[in-house]
This record gives C-alpha cells, sequence and structure tokens, in this order.
C-alpha cells in the first residue's frame, strides 16, 4: 500500500448501514474497509497513534505540533470513526457539527477532486495537500451520515456565520466568489430531500467550541458514548502550531460532561432531551 497521503477514490466505497453485528469501535476501527481501502500506510499509522491514546486515557491531545500534522492525525481519526458510525441505525448516532462557518464538507453537492477542495481553504495554505487531503476525505462519510438519519434526527449544521460574511467580516484572503459558491452548495445541500441537514444559525461560535459532536450507542439498553473533536476549520488560517483534541467516552462520565459543558448553549434543546441533559 502506499505511503502517500494523496486523496484516494471513494466513488465506489459504500458506507451505508450494515446488517451485521456492530462491533466495539476502540477494538475494531483498524479492521474496518475505509481504514485498510481509504486511508495510506502514513494515515493509518496516525491514526493508531490517536486511538491508541484515546483507548487508554479516553482522550487524545495533539498539543505544540504544526498544524498540518495535527490535521492529518485527528481528520484522519474522524474520518475513521464516521466510516464506523454510519454503520449503526440511524436512531442510535446524533450528529451535530459545531462551526464558525458550516462545515466545509456540508458546503459540497458531491464528491469532489483535491483541486475543487481548495475552495474552502485560504489562499496562503492552498499548497498543503495534508489540508486539502482532510477537506477531500470527509466529504462522503458526512454525507453519508446526513443521509442515515430519521426525521426527528437530522444531521445538525451550527454556525454563526456564512462564508460569505465571514470573508466580508474579516477581510480575509481568498475569493468572494469561492465563497459564494460554497454557500449557495450548502443552502442546496439543505434543500436535496436525499440528505437531512438541519440547519442551525447561532450567535457565535468560540474557537473551544469548534468542532464535532457524535452521541452513540452500540445498543440500545447502553448508555450514551460521545464521541467528539476539538478542531480547527480548514478555512481559517490558524497558527503555527495548534492544540487538538479527540475523545470517545461516556456521556455521563466526569469527562463527558466536561466536554458537553463547554459547548451546550450551542446544542438543540430537542437534543438534549434525547440525550437525558
Amino acid at each position: 500500500m502506499s505511503a502517500s497521503i494523496q486523496a484516494t477514490k471513494t466513488e465506489d466505497v459504500d458506507f451505508s448501514p450494515s446488517e451485521q453485528v456492530i462491533p466495539d469501535l476502540m477494538s475494531q476501527y483498524n479492521s474496518s474497509d475505509f481504514f485498510q481501502e481509504e486511508l495510506g500506510e502514513v494515515e493509518q499509522s496516525a491514526v493508531n497513534v490517536v486511538m491508541a491514546d484515546v483507548s487508554i486515557n479516553q482522550e487524545a491531545k495533539i498539543d505544540g505540533v504544526a498544524d498540518d500534522i495535527a490535521r492529518s492525525k485527528l481528520v484522519c481519526s474522524q474520518a475513521t470513526t464516521e466510516a464506523f458510525l454510519v454503520q449503526l441505525p440511524a436512531d442510535s448516532v446524533v450528529k451535530l457539527v459545531h462551526t464558525a462557518v458550516p462545515s466545509t464538507p456540508c458546503c459540497y453537492q458531491q464528491l469532489v477532486s483535491s483541486e475543487e477542495a481548495q475552495l474552502s481553504i485560504h489562499q496562503d495554505r492552498k499548497s498543503s495537500p495534508q489540508v486539502s487531503r482532510t477537506v477531500q476525505l470527509r466529504m462522503p462519510l458526512v454525507h453519508s451520515l446526513a443521509r442515515n438519519t430519521s426525521a426527528d434526527n437530522p444531521y445538525y449544521v451550527i454556525y454563526a456565520k456564512t462564508r460569505t460574511q465571514q470573508f466580508n467580516d474579516q477581510k480575509t484572503t481568498g475569493s468572494i466568489e469561492d465563497m459564494e459558491t460554497l454557500d449557495r452548495n450548502y443552502q442546496a445541500n439543505l434543500s436535496n430531500t436525499n440528505l437531512n441537514f438541519k440547519d442551525v444559525k447561532v450567535d457565535a461560535v468560540s474557537q473551544e467550541q469548534s468542532g464535532a459532536s457524535y452521541f452513540y450507542k452500540l445498543s440500545p439498553k447502553e448508555p450514551w458514548r460521545y464521541f467528539g473533536v476539538h478542531a480547527y476549520q480548514a478555512n481559517v488560517r490558524a497558527s503555527t502550531v495548534v492544540d487538538w483534541r479527540v475523545w470517545d467516552c461516556e456521556l455521563n462520565s466526569q469527562l463527558g460532561q466536561e466536554k458537553i459543558k463547554i459547548i451546550r448553549n450551542l446544542v438543540p434543546e430537542e437534543v438534549l432531551r434525547k440525550l437525558g441533559q
């Protein structure tokens, strides 16, 4: 298997729910088709390190590491977990992404090439294959998760501003035309009956709150678990070194309660009720 981190084809990958018995996430993630077929050897090694840390300590902390390196480790781990979660029954997973602007994978309407993935990235970071790779890698997974939903359990997209508003407010580098295109794509996805994204506009999403939260049950009788990531968006110009987090724990554990407290003001009331919070 090639050690390259260049994008692999995802057109023939089936991320639909499986009728097989779902294994435990931490013990089985590296035997999944996604892990074996979609990730290169370098990416697999990175995921193994992160997941081992999560398995032992409930949380992996990627601190003081260059953005591109941290992004590859965390996003590949997130994607591997999303490939696992999409196999679960729709009502067994509560899906939220909470970022300053609509999450990048929600702003594309179809599988994208590495060139198209550059649309969402600031001009000063477009030379990074790691950044564009992570944008491309997760798009089909997020759309699969948005299809594997129920009427009262959508994929929540929580954000404060459109990409165009962020561009105008912060006068960031890049193209206003690109931002307008991504905003149109996001609106089109909201109208797409094959996808069940729910638009949730809030006043602000702080950097501490930026990331994704997946609450899941491996069986109806088990307590809710909380897989989450604290991450910087691909379109944000990150500093040279950044701090990232990825965790998996019971929601009602000390760590789970600490994490949900950070985003509680962003979480819709119906989600808190479903989770017993």
